[in-house]
């Protein structure tokens, strides 16, 4: 169990130094924007065109992972928008958003590295590429699409569901996952000079997202924590990746490795900008509380599912 937390607390010095320069004022938290723009629109989409453009990786989409990933992740969100509606109070459209921050998880700034842990990068960005799909084509437009139109912000359903998923279209990640995905039908390889700096975009990624997680909870609020904020954390940290284990060891023609890959990041906190959705709605306070304890807490969590991965495989 040692040599799994050792192995991890790279991760977490590189979050506890991104913590540490924004909540000293070394770096000024208004800079974290831009920072974040970098590496969500350069550094991220460079990694994941540099994961599926290898040839013949089109066909190697795991659609019945991709279906898999989203029914657990759907169950985890239901059972906890009741959660937050009924024993809460919370209104629909808010209670849907909470539980959404449940059943999806920081995938590119964390789960990435939690995976590449035990799996090794390559297997780690194949399983990335699937869950992008998951998470950016099914889970989040229908919940984010569902809290709209609960809340009669935006008309039908239908009509947000269409804002939504034109929105996910023109992110910098589906396009990066689009365009990878082109070039691996075609079989065609970059030249070296470019091969080599994608090599140096992708190295650097994983080490700015994680300082990333640690600048945005030095910036976020912990006001209003509460019982809310441990269910919401609980229900993120523990029942979602146990919810994706089950579903995914169901499912045949699935290897261990592979479902293994699904808990692992299932099991990161909540992705970064949950407290955004949430604000939509009237939940910022919460979502922020739950994101900083939901990370705090995952100092132990994922160490924990990083000793179970690595023994098991």
């Amino acid at each position: 169990m040692l040599d799994v937390f050792l192995l991890a607390v790279p991760l977490y010095l590189l979050i506890a130094a991104g913590f540490a320069v924004v909540r000293s004022g070394y770096l000024p938290p208004e800079n974290l924007g831009g920072v974040g723009q970098f590496a969500l629109k350069v550094c991220l989409p460079v990694l994941i065109f540099a994961a599926v453009s290898k040839p013949g990786e089109l066909l190697l989409l795991n659609w019945s992972f991709v279906a898999g990933y989203s029914a657990a992740s759907f169950l985890v969100i239901a059972a906890m928008t009741q959660v937050m509606r009924r024993l809460y109070g919370h209104p629909p459209g808010r209670a849907i958003i909470l539980g959404l921050g449940c059943g999806s998880s920081n995938s590119a700034f964390f789960g990435l590295p939690v995976a590449a842990i035990a799996l090794g990068p390559d297997a780690a960005a194949t399983i990335f590429a699937w869950i992008l799909l998951a998470e950016n084509m099914v889970v989040i437009p229908l919940c984010v699409s569902l809290a709209e139109s609960a809340d009669q912000r935006a008309g039908s359903f239908l009509a947000s569901l269409r804002g939504v998923l034109a929105g996910m279209a023109r992110s910098p990640l589906m396009i990066g996952l689009v365009a990878g995905l082109a070039v691996s039908v075609t079989g065609l390889e970059p030249p070296a000079p470019i091969a080599r700096t994608m090599g140096m975009i992708v190295s650097a990624a994983p080490v700015m997202s994680l300082m990333l997680v640690g600048g945005f909870i030095a910036h976020e609020s912990v006001r209003g924590a509460g019982v809310p904020v441990a269910a919401i954390t609980f229900a993120k940290l523990l029942l979602h990746p146990l919810a994706v284990y089950l579903v995914l060891s169901a499912l045949p023609g699935l290897d261990h490795e592979t479902v293994i890959g699904g808990m692992l990041f299932a099991g990161v906190p909540m992705f970064t900008i949950f407290t955004l959705f949430a604000a939509r709605h009237g939940g910022e306070t919460l979502a922020s509380a739950a994101q900083v304890m939901a990370t705090a807490a995952s100092l132990v969590t994922i160490n924990f599912l990083l000793f179970l991965a690595i023994t098991s495989l």
